[in-house]
């Protein structure tokens, strides 16, 4: 009995520790292997994870030259690659696992000032054969960036000792094959049976459908929302053909339909501190009409002074154009003007290498005195991520944008949403108010069934007997600090337990 528990307890520590590829296990053995086809980020993303490794993180030097050589042999007509690194709109991470990076501190072969953040989207990386790296577009046709060959790395195989106190014959293969048989079971029982999911577990498997309805995307929300789902979320290739096949058997008079992408052009976010900003809610002195969303570009904000008063007036502006900028510095509370025209992204950059950020105009008292450094006009940290958000918060890092999309030049300032054709599967920005069917998704739940011999001589046909091996269950696990599982019997002829059969010999 002691040894049945000892060896419970252990492979639960095995599955909880990370001896079955967690983050706490022996740090991956990266093994690079080079593929000679071209195909966007996210598609190598997920070409790699199919074969159980991820897109390549580098890490040092050694690393660098491992990728390098993996190239060797091949007869290649570009000079770029793409790796695992990417910007998710909020900081820079590798795809494998989702580490942090950390600009200016992590190791890395940026190439000149890069990254420069071309517009917003120049969001993953590309690696050159000489090993320096340069930002590239994930999702935009006519960059031509877009079709690069991959690297990854694979994972590995982990392999631990455990020490057994017995008064067994342990060299005796009949008890290795016991001890084996009882060991799987465990396994089974505890790692997978479903009841450790988390993010070492498979994603969630993403369930559409589509609804013939004709609604707003408001509407079309709230209607997915009621069913328990959301507006449907593309991540890649796989899940437009799932959209699309989502409508076969309909009869539709529209290739269109709503799905959960979305642009809220009231957002913004200043650069220190990430803190949220709101069009029409927060302090600012738009100029006009500003922001205007010109050629869908303006993504950062141009602080002038008009000299006409004390206050200068902002105006969205595209944030690859060369201006001056203001910085701020905490030390020692005050602003500092870089006279230096460069790049939005420069300017960050540049104010938080050598002070603090890039300054906030939070109120008037802030606005005096940042216009103060202003002579003509100068950069502050106000900028926005376009088509950044799906309706279920996750990140957008997808954008199958059709030709010439997304083509909401100067438009107002309310939200603009995305329909999709279902014939090509190309996005298309349009007036969230208009009328067409939509697509839902929801995640189907992970269950697993499992078998489990007792051997007791208690009666297993008594109902008060299963639910108290439910109840021991169900406290171990809460023991451990597992929630949300869902533990019940299956009956099979109206029982729960039968009694095995004794074998013909």
């Amino acid at each position: 009995m002691f040894f049945c528990y000892r060896m419970q307890e252990t492979i639960l520590l095995f599955c909880l520790s990370g001896l079955f590829l967690s983050h706490h296990a022996l740090p991956p053995i990266k093994s690079y292997f080079y593929l000679d086809q071209k195909l966007s980020w996210t598609d190598a993303q997920q070409h790699c994870r199919e074969r159980n490794g991820d897109l390549a993180t580098v890490d040092n030097v050694a690393d660098l030259q491992h990728l390098q050589e993996s190239r060797t042999g091949f007869n290649y007509d570009d000079d770029l690659m793409w790796i695992g690194l990417y910007d998710d709109r909020t900081c820079w991470k590798w795809s494998l696992g989702d580490q942090d990076y950390k600009l200016g501190q992590n190791y890395g072969t940026w190439v000149g000032n890069n990254p420069d953040f071309y517009d917003n989207e120049e969001n993953c990386t590309v690696m050159y054969t000489t090993g320096g790296w340069m930002p590239g577009s994930m999702g935009r046709a006519t960059r031509n960036i877009g079709q690069l060959p991959l690297m990854g790395n694979l994972k590995q195989r982990s392999t631990f000792k455990i020490k057994i106190s017995s008064e067994a014959d342990m060299t005796d293969p009949e008890v290795g094959a016991r001890f084996w048989n009882r060991m799987q079971e465990t396994i089974l029982l505890f790692c997978l049976s479903g009841l450790f999911l988390g993010h070492h577990a498979l994603p969630p498997i993403k369930s559409y459908y589509y609804v013939d309805q004709k609604l707003n995307w408001t509407d079309a929300q709230q209607h997915c929302r009621e069913q328990n789902g959301d507006l449907a979320t593309a991540d890649n290739v796989a899940d437009l053909q799932h959209l699309q096949e989502s409508r076969t058997g309909f009869n539709y008079d529209d290739d269109f339909m709503w799905i959960g992408l979305y642009d809220d052009r009231t957002r913004w976010k200043w650069s220190l501190g990430d803190q949220d900003y709101k069009v029409g809610q927060n302090y600012g002195t738009w100029y006009g009409s500003d922001p205007d969303f010109r050629r869908n570009e303006e993504n950062c904000t141009t602080m002038f002074n008009t000299g006409k008063g004390l206050t200068g007036e902002w105006v969205d502006t595209s944030c690859s154009e060369q201006r001056g900028a203001v910085c701020f510095d905490d030390e020692e509370p005050h602003y500092i003007a870089l006279p230096k025209p460069m790049t939005w992204y420069e300017a960050m950059q540049s104010c938080r290498s050598n002070y603090t950020d890039l300054a906030s105009v939070r109120n008037i008292s802030e606005s005096y005195k940042v216009s103060a450094l202003i002579p003509d006009q100068g950069w502050i940290g106000l900028h926005r991520y376009p088509w950044s958000l799906w309706s279920d918060g996750s990140s957008a890092t997808f954008l199958n944008w059709g030709p010439g999309e997304p083509n909401s030049s100067r438009g107002p300032i309310a939200p603009r949403c995305v329909k999709m054709s279902v014939n090509s599967g190309h996005f298309f920005d349009e007036e969230c108010g208009l009328l067409y069917n939509f697509a839902c998704q929801g995640n189907l739940k992970q269950r697993s069934t499992f078998k489990i011999k007792i051997s007791s001589e208690a009666d297993m046909t008594d109902p008060e007997v299963g639910r108290q091996i439910l109840e021991q269950l169900h406290a171990k696990l809460a023991e451990l600090g597992v929630t949300g599982a869902n533990i019940s019997w299956v009956l099979k002829d109206g029982q729960v337990f039968h009694k095995d059969q004794p074998r013909k010999t």
